[in-house]
């Protein structure tokens, strides 16, 4: 007669090969082999996840889950807005002769001795705006992953080409079984009193739909009103986002990288980004980053922010940062202002493990070598601080070798 070890025994064989059998059926259904490298398994954990993400969590089924008190902040930002670009609504811009990009770090310095800091409700008019961007048929899934608004500067339109050859091209992003792009990227810019180039932004608006325009004066001065702008227009206009990002435009993204740790991530209450170390304020007046005891008097900024390079947050985190930052005055330093709007809801500042790569080494005018574009696309999520040629050598490095 058998005893009881053998009994259990026996129930457990029973239970392991009847568990080998349906991972082998699953494995069957679902096409899989066995992955020969590292790019091969990531592609499939990539298909995998965006199945699951699909068919369980967004695509279909989820809603954006706002409140009515979002609901109202959202038609708070629908108030009056200036018809035309006109100084007396350009605040500190103009009032304090804030130039545009270009001014030398020595007349940065005596403006922002003059910098007054105001509480300001951001009711800058559209110049232009490509309000449809984040539309979607009614035939595809409602939500989309990812809104990425570059802050470029009105000039740097080989930085924008660049851009939209590599991650700022939505269709080298995966797509919803519709065949829909997950992602859309858009172009942030402020007003300029050049003719000329106005007329050129323009053009590129018309040409390629991706460009946002307000009628402030586009200054370094005033990147923290352009971040502010930023998450108003994604609030308003893509409230069917579940991520945002905000990016400079000497950066470039891993597509593969930043999709699966987006699908990983949690769609409410997410924040992501390299978090910042203590820095000593710069009291040397010809320094760019030059700042007055009236502006900040602690010898140290706070290290609770994040870094201005790119950072992502979900759209619930957005609409309550771009709530808090018109209660509280702005500060010249976007990514110390957005932090501090941060602090102030309590919203914690995680550190993302390998978020931004920007140790490379360049002497001589040469590239970034092969064990750089190695090093990022195994590792990190954005590269940061790169000229446009160093931006597409390290993307069609890591696209060819992906």
């Amino acid at each position: 007669m058998p005893t009881m070890k053998d009994v259990l025994r026996q129930l457990f064989r029973l239970i392991g090969i009847s568990s080998l059998v349906s991972i082998l059926l699953w494995q069957t259904r679902e096409g899989f082999t066995q992955p020969r490298s590292r790019e091969t398994l990531d592609i499939f954990r990539r298909n995998q996840l965006m199945k699951q993400y699909e068919e369980s969590v967004q695509f279909n089924a989820h809603e954006l889950n706002w409140t009515t008190a979002n609901m109202a902040k959202v038609l708070m930002f629908k108030g009056l807005e200036p018809e035309t670009y006109k100084s007396s609504n350009l605040r500190n811009a103009v009032r304090y002769g804030v130039m545009e990009h270009g001014t030398k770090d020595s007349d940065l310095g005596s403006l922002m001795d003059n910098w007054v800091a105001d509480v300001e409700v951001h009711d800058y008019a559209y110049l232009i705006n490509p309000h449809q961007k984040c539309d979607v048929p009614p035939h595809l899934p409602k939500a989309i992953l990812l809104v990425i608004c570059v802050l470029s500067a009105p000039q740097n339109w080989e930085r924008r080409d660049v851009i939209r050859s590599t991650y700022g091209n939505e269709s080298v992003w995966p797509a919803s079984r519709e065949g829909a792009s997950m992602v859309r990227v858009v172009f942030m810019l402020g007003a300029v009193k050049d003719v000329a180039l106005q007329a050129s932004i323009e053009s590129e608006a018309a040409r390629f739909g991706d460009i946002v325009q307000e009628n402030f004066v586009d200054s370094y001065l005033n990147l923290t009103r352009k971040t502010v702008m930023t998450l108003k227009w994604v609030t308003k206009f893509c409230g069917n986002a579940i991520f945002m990002m905000k990016a400079d435009d000497d950066i470039i993204l891993n597509v593969q990288k930043v999709t699966t740790f987006l699908l990983l991530s949690p769609p409410e209450d997410f924040t992501a980004g390299k978090k910042g170390k203590p820095i000593r304020v710069m009291r040397t007046k010809n320094s760019k980053y030059y700042t007055p005891y009236h502006v900040y008097n602690s010898t140290h900024y706070h290290p609770y922010y994040l870094g201005g390079a790119g950072y992502f947050f979900s759209l619930d985190v957005a609409y309550r940062i771009l709530d808090m930052a018109q209660r509280i005055p702005l500060f010249p330093w976007e990514d110390i202002f957005v932090s501090n709007c941060m602090r102030e809801l309590g919203i914690p500042i995680t550190r993302t493990k390998n978020f931004a790569w920007g140790k490379y080494t360049v002497s001589n005018g040469r590239l970034i070598n092969d064990t750089q574009c190695i090093r990022f696309r195994d590792r990190y999520l954005v590269a940061k601080g790169l000229p446009a040629n160093h931006m597409m050598k390290l993307w069609t490095f890591t696209q060819a070798m992906t």
